[in-house]
């Protein structure tokens, strides 16, 4: 708390300081120390679930017989946390939940949090499980982070720098569509239930939420055209300006 407390800021009015501010509510997302607080919150929050695993109060998943149990992963923003489907282990992960968020202030989203249960699992026990944890059942969650953080994540770069042609954006949405419906396994089988353009209708008016590949380009391309406008003395506006007069005089 003392990384949050001694912070203070002043605002710049004309080159005047109006201030004093100190933030009494926590770190701000642009605040270089908030990525290693959440790093220091979630090693606390990985020994809990590893306490309770050892305690015999939560039971992972395994890929393959007499591989290691897996009790749950981190990415970035998400959270999965394996169990087994029963009302003992349901209501302990509820409480180790609820110590988590008493002790660091951090509730979870229940809106933006899905159950996923196997096949073997009856319909009875998922309604039981679900109003336990206060989650709603749902499939496929593991598909839409996928798509969502590698497929949408990985040629952002590109997409701000180069306009990427239609006949390739077609075919990775085909693929992203495919990928949803199918699940991209090795025998391909499935049907595609909707159209790919489904997957990019906000998630209020009954779609996905996937960002429009071709959209989302074109936007971060405006986005580097308002940048070399309103910077005229930057190096890169400069060097375009020197390139655009050498063109000229050259054709």
């Amino acid at each position: 708390m003392e990384c949050v407390s001694l912070v203070e800021y002043f605002v710049l009015d004309q080159g005047e300081e109006i201030g004093h501010i100190k933030p009494e509510r926590g770190l701000r997302q642009s605040d270089p120390i908030s990525s290693y607080l959440f790093i220091i919150v979630t090693k606390g929050f990985n020994a809990m679930i590893r306490d309770y695993e050892r305690s015999g109060k939560l039971h992972g998943i395994s890929v393959a017989r007499n591989a290691q149990l897996i009790s749950h992963l981190f990415f970035a923003d998400d959270i999965f946390i394996f169990f087994k489907a029963n009302v003992e282990e349901a209501k302990d992960l509820r409480h180790l939940l609820q110590v988590y968020e008493k002790a660091t202030g951090q509730c979870m989203n229940m809106e933006k949090s899905t159950l996923a249960s196997s096949g073997n699992t009856t319909l009875d026990m998922r309604n039981r499980l679900g109003t336990i944890l206060r989650i709603q059942q749902g499939s496929g969650m593991g598909r839409e982070i996928l798509m969502k953080t590698v497929l949408q994540a990985q040629p952002t770069y590109a997409r701000g720098v180069f306009l990427m042609p239609k006949v390739l954006v077609k075919e990775v949405e085909n693929v992203m569509n495919s990928y949803w419906w199918k699940g991209g396994g090795g025998n391909n089988r499935g049907i595609n239930r909707k159209p790919g353009k489904h997957l990019y209708i906000p998630k209020k008016w009954g779609g996905l939420g996937v960002r429009n590949l071709y959209e989302f380009n074109l936007a971060l391309l405006y986005k580097q055209a308002l940048r070399l406008y309103q910077n005229p003395d930057s190096l890169v506006s400069k060097a375009r300006g020197l390139f655009t007069k050498f063109f000229r005089k050259w054709k």
